[in-house]
This record gives C-alpha cells, structure tokens and sequence, in this order.
C-alpha cells in the first residue's frame, strides 16, 4: 500500500470529499445523497478525518458522531477513492473510527431512520449487507423496530435468523412512527475473517 498519513478534516479539503463522493455515484451513492454530504462537510458533527497520499492528495475520509449521553455513537461518511479500493484502506479506516468509539464495548448495532413528523408505515425493505453485490458483511439475525413512548418494540413478524438474503422485504400492519430501524444481532465474515459488527447498506420505507 502507498505511504499514507491520516490528519484532521479541514475547510478546503471539501472539493476532494466531494470528489470522492462522486466517484461512487451511482454504485455506492445516490446524486440525491449529495446535498447531505456538502452540508455535513459545512460543520461535522464529531471527529472526521482524511487520508492523504505522499503525494498530499486526498484518497479517503470518514468520521465518527457521538451523541451527548457518550451511548450511542456512529461512523460518518466513510469513503475511499475509487483507484484505492481492494488494498485494505477502507477496513483500516474502519477499524480507525471504531476504536475512536470503543467497538469493543459495543452492546449492540442498528442502522434506522427518523422522520420529521409521524408517519404512517406498512412496508420496509432493508440491505442488510455491506455492498451491492456480494455478501460481505452479511447480516444473519436482525429485527425490524420502533420507537414508541421513548422504547423501542419489534414490528410483529419481522425477526430474522440464519438470513442469507442480500435485500429483506418487511411487510406489516400499518403503524404510525416518527422512528424505525433494523437492529443487527449477528452478522457474518468477510474473506478474512473481519467483522464490522453490523452491516445494512440501504433502508426504504414505504407508506
């Protein structure tokens, strides 16, 4: 791998983020997603870092936010150029960030969305792997939740264990929920034995 050096994330770094970004629309990325890449790029929200080649050009970035409790944290934006796939920089990266956030302590993994106002729901269908065309990351056991009165609850139906499908269509009564995710229990390898803890690429929600 090429000597590389990771340092803060600085204002005029925000054209090669961006850049990175656009090198994995559409496969990674959807042009959609853009917006919320520049704003985040504005003021993030927690530690995000670069990585420069000897060159001092920028091949990656990522971050991590942890919310004020110090409970819940999350990785944030993880991208490596295009050119620099398949050498290993994205899992160094990962395990970077997750170490910053104290992975070995982690009691359990979710990957959800939050809406601005209730909103009635009666179908999710979930990624729950790594990438869009092999099994990396696999999620085996999984559960579809909701939030209500401040506690999460199981969507009736929606457990699954000893999964081996890379997209999970969730059917169910409509509910009304302002929050909903898919909590990882168990997950399996990639080709060298690593675990990320949890994987889901993509969530959609449908009314």
């Amino acid at each position: 791998m090429t000597e590389l050096s990771l340092r803060t994330y600085r204002a005029a770094d925000r054209d090669a983020c961006l850049a990175l970004f656009d090198g994995h629309v559409p496969q990674y990325f959807r042009p959609d997603e853009r917006p919320g890449f520049e704003s985040f790029l504005v003021t993030p929200p927690g530690e995000f870092s670069v990585m420069e080649n000897s060159d001092g050009a920028i091949v990656a970035c990522g971050g991590v936010a942890i919310e004020e409790d110090g409970r819940i944290g999350s990785l944030c934006w993880g991208i490596v150029h295009v050119e620099y796939q398949r050498q290993g920089l994205g899992s160094l990266l990962a395990r970077i960030r997750m170490s910053v956030l104290g992975w070995e302590r982690c009691e359990e993994a979710w990957f959800g969305l939050e809406f601005d106002e209730p909103t009635a729901l009666a179908r999710v269908t979930a990624y729950p792997r790594f990438h869009r065309t092999d099994a990396s990351y696999l999620a085996r056991s999984f559960v579809l939740e909701y939030e209500s009165d401040g506690r999460w609850q199981a969507v009736r139906g929606t457990s699954r264990s000893e999964n081996q499908q890379m997209k999970v269509d969730f059917e169910f009564p409509p509910i009304t929920v302002r929050k909903i995710r898919l909590r990882i229990l168990d997950e399996q390898p990639d080709a060298r034995g690593n675990f990320y803890r949890a994987a889901c690429l993509e969530l959609e929600a449908y009314r």
